[in-house]
């Protein structure tokens, strides 16, 4: 295999891991970490403690806002970034 090749599948794996298992597990470990902190306070508060959580759409959609402003003011800055990772890299493996 090529360094290249490597270093994809590589990738792939450990973002299966990243944005798969570990994103599963989370959910399951909070709720098994802070469950009898949760159960002590009860069930009145804990419903308005979850009424005060930020909804995850408006935080996608502040975060997509957030990125777009710089990206469309100079797209070029990012590929010339993303050029520049990938030379330093590549040129740093020294698969077989």
């Amino acid at each position: 295999m090529k360094c290249v090749e490597i270093t994809y599948l590589s990738r792939l794996w450990t973002k299966q891991l990243d944005e798969g298992v570990h994103a599963a597990t989370s959910v399951v470990s909070s709720a098994i970490a802070f469950r009898y902190q949760k159960l002590a306070i009860g069930m009145e508060a804990l419903e308005e403690f979850h009424k005060k959580m930020p909804d995850p759409v408006k935080r996608f959609d502040k975060l997509l806002g957030d990125m777009e402003a710089p990206l469309s003011e100079n797209p070029d800055t990012l590929t010339r970034q993303l050029q520049r990772l990938v030379r330093r890299h590549f040129g740093q493996c020294h698969a077989p």
